[in-house]
């Protein structure tokens, strides 16, 4: 078997985060089988590129995914 993906990491979080919005980072990270570190910083490049937006529910964040941006690589169009 393979040792890579297709998927990378920013895929593997975005995609969980559409399936368990409610979960941490920590949740996000062993099941994506990454750190929580890596998950911490993807999650903030996500947002920063408007992929997923958070809001604080007491003490966790609660995730919301913007559908409307494209996942195409500029050179599929």
């Amino acid at each position: 078997m393979a040792k890579w993906t297709f998927i990378t990491n920013h895929g593997l979080v975005l995609d969980y985060i559409a399936r368990s919005p409610k979960n941490t980072a920590r949740v996000i990270a062993q099941a994506v089988g990454i750190t929580e570190r890596t998950t911490h910083k993807i999650i903030a490049e996500l947002e920063e590129a408007g992929y997923i937006s958070r809001k604080r529910v007491g003490r966790k964040n609660q995730y919301h995914i913007n559908a409307n941006l494209s996942l195409c690589h500029p050179s599929h169009g």
